[in-house]
């Protein structure tokens, strides 16, 4: 497991930090926020209107610095990721992002 902390930033699975955190089994579900539910929206559209591929979605994810990783919440790198496809597609340009 020694090549595990040079896992790309997105993997966390194994890292060490993470091996002994508790599991609270009785906290209650988070609801998902208008933001979320509005950026799955989105991702579904763009699916469905054939825009974006998994892979490319995951992609750019992956590709994030570890700095950029870290300051956007989960529902923030999805918008990021589907903003990166449509600007390569030239439906939209670097001031709309």
């Amino acid at each position: 497991m020694e090549n595990i902390e040079k896992a790309a930033t997105h993997d966390l699975g194994g890292r060490n930090k993470y091996l002994d955190q508790p599991i609270d089994r009785n906290a209650a579900p988070i609801p998902p926020t208008e933001f979320a539910r509005r950026v799955d929206a989105l991702r579904l559209l763009m699916g469905e209107k054939k825009l974006m591929s998994t892979d490319e979605f995951r992609r750019h994810i992956e590709e994030m610095s570890p700095e950029e990783y870290h300051q956007l919440n989960y529902y923030e790198r999805w918008l990021r990721s589907m903003a990166l496809m449509l600007k390569r597609q030239g439906l939209i340009d670097e001031g709309t992002i």
